[in-house]
């Protein structure tokens, strides 16, 4: 029997299989004291990276499940973590508004950029490395050189918190989604930009709650998008509509992604974490069992998944059980 790959689902603290397919295996990383926000797979399938309320970030080698990196010089929680395209860096963003820099194989801080006046609330590397996203509390999202850490743009637009920033593939393009309950009138729009220039380039409105978390397809065709809504939906850019809308969660939604051109899947506070079909809208499997609030997912180049939960745990389910949650009917 296989053992759990990179692309595996990461449950941080106490997630649990509904339903579990036979011979599937899942691993367990403990080592957060408290929830874990976010997660990220490297892309050499190496190296699972986790942010938490308890100021540090996590790398885990996906082999052997060990810790090789603690990265905590952060003032306070750290709300965001990415890792660089060549798996070589990876960037996180805290309470106090600062992105850090550091490199992968000896964890050096390797810069700090004073980045916003309030949470970084999402990160995200360009496909081609160049360049450096953000979001924020402050109602702002923004672009960063990588190498130098200098600013390149300022996105200004959302009437509310930026949850989420994504890159298109093509590195031109980014896309922020904003929403909370501190702001009145709420903004629960989704914004396409100009990396480089700042430049607005498409609206898109239907939910009707925050927009937590965008995600762009591997084609750069379609963006997928989780809201506390309690909806999942799936966007063609081309036509600047949502051409399917995903129902199933009892609760707010937090986390999305491509599994793969297929299949997506969701995570919720209704500790659940649920896989659609794309080509006709139908939920596929589910998987059941965390003991708390599902805040993150993280899918690895094999097609694997990481999810976290509130209580801080890491599981990570092997390929073949995400295969098999995607195509149950």
């Amino acid at each position: 029997m296989p053992g759990p790959t990179p692309l595996m689902a990461a449950t941080l603290l106490g997630l649990i299989i509904v339903a579990p397919v036979a011979g599937a295996t899942t691993r367990v990383l403990d080592g957060h004291d408290g929830r874990v926000w976010d997660l990220d797979h490297s892309a050499d399938g190496r190296f699972l990276a986790s942010a938490s309320t308890d100021g540090t970030v996590r790398i885990w080698d996906l082999e052997t499940t060990a810790t090789v990196r603690i990265l905590q010089p952060h003032d306070g929680r750290v709300r965001a973590v990415a890792f660089a395209p060549d798996s070589q860096a990876v960037i996180t963003g805290d309470y106090g508004g600062s992105i850090r820099v550091w490199s992968v194989p000896d964890g050096r801080l390797l810069r700090t950029i004073a980045a916003h006046v309030d949470v970084v609330r999402d990160l995200a590397y360009s496909p081609d490395g160049r360049f450096i996203a953000s979001s924020s509390y402050d109602k702002t999202a923004r672009t960063w050189r990588a190498t130098s850490g200098a600013a390149v743009a300022v996105f200004r637009g959302h009437a509310d918190t930026v949850n989420t920033i994504a890159f298109a593939p093509g590195s031109t393009t980014v896309a922020t989604g904003s929403g909370s309950v501190f702001n009145s009138p709420p903004d629960y729009r989704i914004q396409l930009w100009s990396v480089d220039k700042g430049a607005q380039r498409t609206v898109l409105s239907a939910h009707t709650d925050n927009v937590r978390k965008l995600r762009f397809s591997v084609d750069g065709r379609f963006l997928l998008s989780g809201s506390d809504d309690r909806t999942v939906r799936l966007w063609n850019l081309s036509e600047g509509a949502a051409v399917a809308t995903f129902r199933g969660h009892g609760s707010d939604i937090p986390d999305v992604a491509f599994v793969n051109a297929d299949c997506v899947v969701s995570v919720s506070y209704d500790r659940t974490i649920r896989f659609w079909r794309v080509a006709d809208g139908v939920p596929a499997g589910r998987l059941d069992g965390h003991s708390s609030a599902v805040w993150a997912v993280s899918v690895a180049a094999d097609g694997g998944l990481a999810s976290a939960d509130n209580d801080g745990l890491i599981r990570l389910w092997a390929h073949d059980r995400v295969a098999a949650a995607c195509e149950q009917d």
